[in-house]
Parts: C-alpha cells; structure tokens; sequence
C-alpha cells in the first residue's frame, strides 16, 4: 500500500512540473487596459472641441458644452467652463480651429487617475485631413475613474508654439492670423464700422458700432 501511495506522489509532482506556469487572463483593472481606455476619452475629446464655440451666447453654450463634452468631462469642471468660457477649451475664431488632441504620454498617478500630455492641433481648410497644423499648443489632462468610466476633471493649456511664417496676434481681441511670407512688412489699421437701421420715415438711424481692423499687405494700394 506505501509503494502505491508513493507512486502515485511522484506522479503529482512530475505531472505539476511538466505543466509549468500557466498565463494569467487580463483582469478588467489592468494597467494597460485603462491606459488605452484613457486615450479613448482624451482622444474623443480632442474631436469634440470644434464643435463648442466659446464665443456664443450663454445658454447655447451651455447646450453645447453638456451636449459635446458629457460622458467625457466631469460636471463640475463643465460648470465652471460654462460659467468662465476664456478658461475653457473649444473653438474660438472660424480659421483656425482645433482638429485633434495628439497624445505624447499617458502616465498612472499613485492614487491610480492618469495624467495625459498632449499637443492640441488647430488647422485651417488647408490643413484639414492631413499630418499638418496651422497652431499647436501643449495641453495636459487629468482624468479619475467615476464607476465604470474614465472623466477628464483638469485641463492646462500652454502657450502656442512659435509657428513659422508671418503671424498677426491680436491680444486684445484673441485671435491670430497666419499669413503668406509675402505680407512681411504688412500694416494694421484700425477703424470704427457703423450698423445703420433700415430707411424709414425717419430716415436712417445709427444702430451701433464696433472695432474695424484692416490688416494691409506692403504692396496695398488704393
């Protein structure tokens, strides 16, 4: 009966030996895992800025914001973009717009949020659908777990990029405009436009008025 004890113990043992170390199946909380969830949302994110114009009126903003970036952005940080838009990412100016979110690195924080580095692209018509970019900006994201999805809560945005070629950047307004090498030497003007009302009985009234700013090319001429 012990040699048949024995026999069958040694068999165990070479029978666990041979079989060696079996591969672990991905656990839904793995790293990897979340860092590729994470660039989803970053990324998707990077799509959706065009579609928010910061410059219009408060309650289409609002519409917007909630409508473009809910399920990606947490609500507090939507609130506060929506009560201070010059904080907030989106589109600014018709040309350029901002096109993408490229992501540079996506690092895990001790208390397991993520911290993405980013550059923010803006095109113009003649950089849309390529590699290219009219501006760049760094921006960096900070994004936690809310139950089963990953929430952008802080968002930093750097300076743009020196761009090459000629640029006019309007720091009262905040916009800026790209221009050929040609317009080296160029001009600004700045004028008063007039909104005049419809004829009538009355004649014409002045309605209102507002900044006009004439950029002149070297070669300009009357």
């Amino acid at each position: 009966m012990k040699r048949y004890i024995v026999l069958f113990l040694s068999l165990l043992m070479i029978t666990a030996c041979s079989s060696g170390p079996k591969a672990q199946p991905t656990e839904p909380g793995d790293p990897a895992e979340q860092e590729a969830a994470v660039r989803v949302v970053v990324e998707e994110f990077g799509k959706k800025l065009q579609m928010v114009s910061l410059l219009a009126p408060a309650d289409v903003l609002q519409k917007s914001m909630e409508e473009n970036y809910g399920g990606l952005v947490e609500a507090t940080l939507i609130r506060q973009w929506i009560a201070n838009p010059v904080t907030a990412p989106g589109r600014l100016t018709s040309s350029p717009w901002p096109d993408r979110i490229d992501v540079n690195s996506v690092i895990m924080q001790q208390d397991g949020s993520f911290q993405v580095d980013g550059t923010l692209i803006e095109v113009t018509s003649a950089e849309q659908g390529t590699d290219k970019a009219a501006a760049r900006r760094p921006i960096t994201l900070h994004l936690v777990k809310s139950e089963e999805e990953w929430l952008i809560d802080q968002v930093t945005m750097g300076p743009y990029e020196a761009p090459a070629g000629i640029v006019y950047d309007n720091k009262e307004y905040g916009f800026r405009l790209s221009l050929l090498e040609s317009w080296k030497g160029y001009s600004v003007v700045m004028a008063q436009w007039e909104g005049m009302s419809i004829p009538d009985d009355q004649g014409e009234k002045l309605v209102t008025t507002g900044p006009g700013i004439s950029i002149r090319h070297p070669l300009w001429t009357k």
